[in-house]
């Protein structure tokens, strides 16, 4: 997770006023902590890996968008996952 990549996609939503699903590919700039997006999507992308890393993203967009109140999700899934074959 990189702070600077969460604000200008909060930046974005909140200009929009997007309360749906978005994601987005970047390049990171570790010498001067720059983004540089690539890509942006108003939709969920690659759920079922978020799914086998403990992470159920459908089922999360589905309650909030039903009003229900939720705690945070985690950020970052423990240790890594192989999602495939």
């Amino acid at each position: 997770m990189r702070p600077q990549a969460l604000a200008h996609l909060a930046h974005i939503a909140s200009h929009f006023g997007w309360h749906g699903a978005l994601s987005a590919d970047y390049f990171y700039e570790a010498s001067s902590g720059g983004v540089s997006f690539i890509d942006g999507n108003p939709r969920l992308v690659e759920p079922v890996n978020a799914l086998l890393s403990g992470l159920n993203l459908a089922e999360a967009l589905v309650r909030l968008s039903l009003g229900e109140r939720m705690q945070p999700l985690p950020r970052e899934p423990a240790g890594c996952v192989r999602t495939w074959a």
